[in-house]
């Protein structure tokens, strides 16, 4: 079965997990990468993505 993935709802995960280890350097890194290429884009563009607004 193939699902759908949309990019908000790839960052809104990527930013709920981040938000909770965001003292954790090493989590929050693998965070973004994981996010990062579920996307396809850099890890800092995931940052960028999931910290606007903040």
């Amino acid at each position: 079965m193939n699902t759908m993935l949309f990019p908000e709802d790839v960052a809104n995960v990527i930013q709920s997990f981040y938000l909770c280890n965001k003292g954790d350097e090493a989590t929050t890194d693998l965070l973004l990468t994981v996010g990062a290429e579920i996307l396809d884009i850099s890890p800092d563009k995931m940052l960028e993505m999931i910290t606007e607004g903040f």
